[in-house]
């Protein structure tokens, strides 16, 4: 079994060493490792051009910058293996990964693995371990079980399975036979969960297993640190064009409820995003956004709709907060209180 790993680069010179270097130690080796420059500005280019020189196994593409999700594409196109993993390259996975990787399909001959992560500081320290139950889904429950959880945790429980690419073993038959390709994240605010779900529409057996070996740099950059204006009205966009995909694929009782609980995170988000310290924004400006945020006629048409006796306290507040449009409170909760 030959495993690629495509690394899509952009302006990582001070972590991309990592990355490479712990690809390069695993206690089973790539087949190859395919680095995309995405057309960094700093040293990034230059680091891939030495890996590339010193190691047979890894090849070097440069390209103008498009973005993560593109880059990811121009390396698909070049892979020539059986499976594939994409790494960050301001990630890094344990040594035994690759290893662990493929013991799991060999135990059951799937054609996808998907395992937890970790969270590490900038410097590498563990803060948690983002892990998951051994489950195997095969034929039809992939689609009906395994894929709505990716979505997102169904009323009153915590059941999510992590829906991120990176760290995640596909096979690259089913993407070729498809022709399965990430969008752009500058027009969608989840590629990766685009990506999953018309992926997972096709993939017949899959393990998702409690093994932690990916190392998930967390930065200061969140969705909630930093504003973008139009990160609502992206929201939108992306819930219908989820809606759109998963009509056409699973039963609406399947996703309905994690879908539109998708969405309220985002709302949260978007919440969060106002207050003064990340958005400049007076508070004036701010109650306004709120207002008109709430007065949408999808916002309303979920919020109505979600069975919020099913959440606890805190969930459930902030749906009642949104539905009877106490947009005071919800200022005083996000954009003075700083709740996320």
């Amino acid at each position: 079994m030959d495993i690629s790993i495509v690394i899509p680069v952009y302006n990582v010179q001070a972590y991309l060493g990592e990355c490479i270097d712990s690809v390069l130690n695993q206690s089973k080796e790539a087949y190859e490792i395919i680095l995309v420059d995405d057309g960094s500005t700093d040293q990034s280019g230059d680091i891939c051009d030495d890996y590339s020189r010193k190691y047979k196994q890894i090849r070097t593409i440069h390209k103008k910058n498009e973005g993560l999700g593109f880059a990811r594409n121009t390396g698909l196109e070049n892979v020539t293996s059986d499976y594939v993993i994409f790494i960050d390259s301001d990630d890094y996975i344990d040594s035994d990964f690759l290893e662990e990787m493929q013991h799991i399909v060999d135990k059951g001959t799937y054609d996808t693995v998907k395992t937890g992560y970790r969270r590490v500081t900038l410097e590498g320290k563990c803060i948690s371990n983002l892990g998951t139950t051994a489950e195997y889904f095969e034929d039809s429950d992939v689609k009906e079980k395994l894929l709505p959880r990716m979505i997102g945790s169904a009323p009153g429980t915590n059941d999510s399975i992590p829906m991120s690419a990176c760290g995640t073993l596909y096979s690259i038959k089913i993407i070729n036979q498809y022709s399965i390709r990430f969008v752009s994240e500058r027009k969608w605010i989840s590629e990766d969960m685009l990506f999953n779900i018309e992926y997972f529409s096709h993939a017949q057996k899959c393990a998702i297993d409690k093994y932690i070996g990916y190392n998930y740099r967390a930065n200061n950059n969140s969705l909630t640190t930093k504003y973008v204006e139009d990160r609502f009205e992206k929201c939108c966009a992306m819930y219908q064009k989820e809606e759109e995909v998963l009509a056409s694929i699973i039963p609406l009782e399947l996703w309905q409820n994690r879908l539109d609980r998708q969405f309220m995170n985002y709302l949260r988000m978007c919440f969060s995003q106002l207050k003064k310290s990340v958005s400049r924004l007076d508070p004036s400006q701010a109650k306004k956004n709120i207002k008109e945020i709430t007065d949408v006629s999808l916002v309303e048409k979920i919020i109505r709709a979600y069975p919020d006796k099913q959440l606890n306290i805190k969930q459930r507040g902030f749906v009642l907060m949104v539905r009877w449009k106490w947009n005071w409170l919800l200022y005083v909760m996000f954009c003075i209180f700083k709740i996320e």
